[in-house]
């Protein structure tokens, strides 16, 4: 029996590289979002913290510096706050991109092992007539065989004897 060969097995294994590759540089933006998204929380958890602190500074003795310190901590927490916003905008962007390259790749390879069993199919199809043709001929000789031991009359034999014979005839 022939071996199964798909000669686009390198094309096969290199789709297989690049999906990994991929779904890496996904996994890695997944990563890089959930972290910034994290700090973005924290920011947004210190402000609420810092304007509390502030909500007490006024109802008690109001220090002109203690204000205005805790004024520039807001300004600069709502600064960051804006960068990380950016960041987390720019990084969706690229994870999206990510993700529609490793979509693109896992399509490709989808397709090459599509074609792959569809190749294998036709293979093991091919492969099962050449059987059936092999027991076929194999079986059309045995009952030639035994056919010509029954019936001697009509034999292989007999047949060798009328042409060597020369008379064309049936042979006593």
């Amino acid at each position: 029996m022939k071996a199964f060969r798909f000669r686009l097995e390198g094309l096969l294994r290199a789709r297989k590289v690049e999906e990994d590759r991929c779904l890496q540089a996904l996994r890695v933006h997944q990563s890089a979002l959930a972290g910034v998204t994290e700090r973005k929380l924290q920011l947004e958890d210190e402000r609420e913290r810092t304007l509390n602190s502030l909500r007490g500074i006024e109802t008690g003795e109001l220090e002109m510096e203690d204000l205005m310190r805790h004024r520039r901590y807001l300004v600069a927490l709502d600064n960051r706050s804006r960068e990380v916003e950016s960041e987390i905008i720019r990084l969706r962007h690229e994870m999206r991109g990510a993700q529609a390259r490793a979509e693109t790749a896992v399509r490709e390879r989808q397709l090459v092992e599509r074609l792959r069993e569809r190749r294998k199919e036709e293979h093991d199809v091919e492969q099962r007539r050449r059987e059936v043709r092999e027991f076929d001929e194999i079986a059309s000789g045995a009952y030639a065989r035994s056919s010509a031991d029954r019936h001697p009359e009509i034999g292989i034999g007999n047949a060798q004897e009328r042409r060597t014979s020369g008379s064309g005839g049936v042979t006593k």
